[in-house]
Protein backbone atom coordinates (compact mmCIF):
# COMPACT_ATOMS: atom_id res chain seq x y z
CA UNK A 1 0.00 0.00 0.00
CA UNK A 2 1.19 3.46 -1.24
CA UNK A 3 0.20 6.56 0.60
CA UNK A 4 0.74 9.58 -0.86
CA UNK A 5 1.67 12.93 1.09
CA UNK A 6 1.14 16.64 -0.28
CA UNK A 7 2.58 19.06 2.72
CA UNK A 8 3.63 22.93 2.60
CA UNK A 9 6.29 24.36 4.20
CA UNK A 10 6.82 21.45 6.83
CA UNK A 11 2.72 20.79 7.65
CA UNK A 12 1.25 17.98 6.34
CA UNK A 13 -1.50 18.53 4.91
CA UNK A 14 -3.15 15.48 3.54
CA UNK A 15 -2.82 12.04 3.62
CA UNK A 16 -4.10 9.69 1.10
CA UNK A 17 -4.44 6.37 0.03
CA UNK A 18 -3.46 5.53 -3.64
CA UNK A 19 -7.00 5.92 -5.42
CA UNK A 20 -6.82 1.73 -6.28
CA UNK A 21 -6.99 0.72 -2.86
CA UNK A 22 -9.83 3.45 -1.87
CA UNK A 23 -8.92 6.82 -0.80
CA UNK A 24 -8.26 8.08 2.74
CA UNK A 25 -8.26 11.72 4.02
CA UNK A 26 -6.75 13.48 6.58
CA UNK A 27 -6.13 17.31 6.51
CA UNK A 28 -5.16 20.07 9.08
CA UNK A 29 -6.58 22.97 6.76
CA UNK A 30 -9.14 22.87 3.77
CA UNK A 31 -6.68 21.79 0.74
CA UNK A 32 -8.67 24.92 -1.57
CA UNK A 33 -6.71 27.68 0.93
CA UNK A 34 -2.88 25.74 0.00
CA UNK A 35 -1.36 28.24 -1.95
CA UNK A 36 2.27 26.67 -2.68
CA UNK A 37 2.44 23.07 -2.60
CA UNK A 38 6.08 20.96 -1.98
CA UNK A 39 6.45 17.75 -4.79
CA UNK A 40 4.09 15.16 -3.45
CA UNK A 41 6.24 12.35 -1.75
CA UNK A 42 4.84 8.60 -1.51
CA UNK A 43 5.95 6.24 0.73
CA UNK A 44 5.60 2.28 0.55
CA UNK A 45 4.42 -0.07 3.18
CA UNK A 46 3.32 -3.27 3.59
CA UNK A 47 0.91 -2.90 6.77
CA UNK A 48 -2.38 -3.23 5.40
CA UNK A 49 -4.69 -0.19 7.33
CA UNK A 50 -7.68 -1.85 8.37
CA UNK A 51 -9.52 0.99 6.87
CA UNK A 52 -9.16 0.68 3.71
CA UNK A 53 -12.64 -1.36 2.04
CA UNK A 54 -12.20 -5.12 1.32
CA UNK A 55 -13.70 -6.18 -2.02
CA UNK A 56 -15.98 -8.88 -2.18
CA UNK A 57 -15.59 -11.87 -4.24
CA UNK A 58 -18.47 -12.67 -6.51
CA UNK A 59 -18.11 -16.79 -6.43
CA UNK A 60 -18.28 -16.72 -10.27
CA UNK A 61 -17.48 -20.21 -11.54
CA UNK A 62 -14.77 -21.26 -13.80
CA UNK A 63 -15.51 -20.64 -17.25
CA UNK A 64 -16.26 -24.04 -19.16
CA UNK A 65 -14.58 -22.85 -22.79
CA UNK A 66 -11.00 -24.10 -21.57
CA UNK A 67 -8.55 -23.30 -24.60
CA UNK A 68 -8.02 -26.40 -26.07
CA UNK A 69 -11.82 -26.63 -26.78
CA UNK A 70 -11.71 -23.49 -28.58
CA UNK A 71 -8.75 -24.74 -30.51
CA UNK A 72 -10.15 -27.54 -31.75
CA UNK A 73 -13.36 -25.70 -32.94
CA UNK A 74 -14.03 -25.20 -36.82
CA UNK A 75 -15.39 -23.04 -39.30
CA UNK A 76 -16.26 -24.23 -42.51
CA UNK A 77 -16.32 -21.10 -44.25
CA UNK A 78 -12.20 -20.64 -44.11
CA UNK A 79 -12.65 -23.27 -46.57
CA UNK A 80 -10.97 -22.06 -50.56
CA UNK A 81 -14.43 -22.55 -51.66
CA UNK A 82 -15.66 -19.60 -49.70
CA UNK A 83 -12.71 -17.22 -50.15
CA UNK A 84 -12.89 -17.92 -53.69
CA UNK A 85 -16.47 -16.92 -53.58
CA UNK A 86 -15.69 -13.64 -51.76
CA UNK A 87 -12.72 -12.66 -53.86
CA UNK A 88 -15.38 -13.28 -56.91
CA UNK A 89 -17.78 -11.09 -55.50
CA UNK A 90 -15.25 -8.07 -54.42
CA UNK A 91 -14.22 -8.10 -58.14
CA UNK A 92 -18.25 -7.80 -59.03
CA UNK A 93 -18.88 -4.73 -56.37
CA UNK A 94 -15.26 -3.26 -57.90
CA UNK A 95 -17.15 -3.45 -61.20
CA UNK A 96 -20.00 -2.02 -59.92
CA UNK A 97 -18.03 1.09 -58.03
CA UNK A 98 -16.35 1.61 -61.11
CA UNK A 99 -19.67 1.00 -63.72
CA UNK A 100 -22.16 3.72 -61.40
CA UNK A 101 -23.91 5.92 -63.47
CA UNK A 102 -21.43 9.14 -63.74
CA UNK A 103 -24.08 11.22 -64.90
CA UNK A 104 -26.11 10.43 -61.28
CA UNK A 105 -23.98 11.64 -58.45
CA UNK A 106 -27.09 10.57 -56.40
CA UNK A 107 -26.91 6.74 -57.11
CA UNK A 108 -23.02 7.04 -56.26
CA UNK A 109 -23.62 8.43 -52.92
CA UNK A 110 -26.18 5.76 -51.99
CA UNK A 111 -23.62 3.25 -53.33
CA UNK A 112 -20.39 4.23 -50.89
CA UNK A 113 -23.74 4.73 -47.56
CA UNK A 114 -24.91 1.29 -48.81
CA UNK A 115 -21.13 -0.01 -48.67
CA UNK A 116 -20.56 1.60 -45.55
CA UNK A 117 -23.50 0.14 -43.93
CA UNK A 118 -22.78 -3.50 -44.99
CA UNK A 119 -19.61 -2.84 -43.61
CA UNK A 120 -17.67 -3.34 -46.41
CA UNK A 121 -16.23 0.11 -47.25
CA UNK A 122 -12.59 -0.70 -45.13
CA UNK A 123 -12.30 -3.15 -48.75
CA UNK A 124 -13.11 -0.93 -51.18
CA UNK A 125 -11.19 2.46 -49.55
CA UNK A 126 -9.63 3.56 -53.21
CA UNK A 127 -12.88 3.33 -54.76
CA UNK A 128 -15.22 5.66 -52.35
CA UNK A 129 -12.65 8.23 -52.13
CA UNK A 130 -12.64 8.19 -56.26
CA UNK A 131 -16.58 8.63 -56.37
CA UNK A 132 -15.95 11.33 -53.19
CA UNK A 133 -13.43 13.15 -54.93
CA UNK A 134 -15.35 13.53 -58.12
CA UNK A 135 -18.73 14.81 -56.77
CA UNK A 136 -16.50 17.49 -54.19
CA UNK A 137 -14.73 18.59 -57.12
CA UNK A 138 -17.90 18.86 -59.17
CA UNK A 139 -19.56 22.25 -59.64
CA UNK A 140 -22.63 21.30 -60.97
CA UNK A 141 -25.68 21.29 -57.80
CA UNK A 142 -28.22 20.73 -60.33
CA UNK A 143 -28.09 17.00 -59.39
CA UNK A 144 -29.80 17.83 -55.35
CA UNK A 145 -31.55 20.96 -56.51
CA UNK A 146 -34.62 20.55 -54.36
CA UNK A 147 -33.70 17.37 -52.73
CA UNK A 148 -33.04 17.26 -49.26
CA UNK A 149 -32.02 13.58 -49.28
CA UNK A 150 -29.21 14.01 -51.98
CA UNK A 151 -28.26 17.26 -50.40
CA UNK A 152 -28.18 16.05 -46.75
CA UNK A 153 -26.67 12.56 -48.01
CA UNK A 154 -23.74 14.26 -49.96
CA UNK A 155 -23.14 16.55 -46.66
CA UNK A 156 -22.76 13.34 -44.10
CA UNK A 157 -20.53 11.34 -46.39
CA UNK A 158 -18.42 13.85 -47.05
CA UNK A 159 -17.97 15.07 -43.58
CA UNK A 160 -17.68 11.64 -42.71
CA UNK A 161 -14.47 11.35 -44.98
CA UNK A 162 -13.21 14.30 -43.92
CA UNK A 163 -13.56 16.68 -46.14
CA UNK A 164 -13.66 20.58 -45.38
CA UNK A 165 -17.50 21.33 -45.74
CA UNK A 166 -18.90 23.70 -43.27
CA UNK A 167 -22.82 23.48 -42.55
CA UNK A 168 -23.31 26.93 -43.65
CA UNK A 169 -21.22 26.75 -46.91
CA UNK A 170 -22.62 27.66 -50.88
CA UNK A 171 -23.57 24.34 -51.18
CA UNK A 172 -26.62 24.57 -48.42
CA UNK A 173 -27.89 27.78 -49.96
CA UNK A 174 -28.13 26.44 -53.08
CA UNK A 175 -31.07 24.12 -52.01
CA UNK A 176 -33.97 25.80 -52.36
CA UNK A 177 -37.26 24.38 -51.59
Amino acid sequence: MAFCIASTAGIVSSISVCPNRGVLLFSKRPTSSISVQKPVQCIASSEINASTAVRRSANYQPCIWDEDHLLSLTNEYMEDKYREKADKLTEEVRKMTDNVDKENPLKQLELVDNLQRLGLAYRFENEINNILNNIHNNSDDKWKKGNLYATSLEFRLLRQHSYNISEGSDRSKKFNL
